[in-house]
C-alpha cells in the first residue's frame, strides 16, 4: 500500500486516503498513511453507504 501511495504522490501531487473502518482492519491503513504523511479522512458508516448506492457495482453489498 505504501508503494501505491507513493507512486500517486509523485504522479498526481497531494494523495487523501478516506478509511470507513476506525478500529480492527482500518488500523493497517491508517498507519501506512501516517508513514507516508499523506492525509487521511474518516468516513462514518452510514455515509460510506449512501456513497456506495450512488455508484453501482460488483461489491459484495450491492443489491443483486
Amino acid at each position: 500500500m505504501a508503494d501505491v501511495i507513493t507512486s500517486l504522490q509523485h504522479e498526481h501531487g497531494t494523495v487523501l486516503v478516506i478509511n470507513d473502518q476506525r478500529n480492527t482492519i482500518g488500523v493497517l491503513p491508517v498507519a501506512v498513511v501516517r508513514d507516508c504523511r499523506t492525509a487521511n479522512a474518516y468516513l462514518r458508516e452510514l455515509v460510506m453507504r449512501k456513497a456506495a448506492d450512488l455508484y453501482p457495482g460488483q461489491a459484495k453489498t450491492d443489491a443483486r
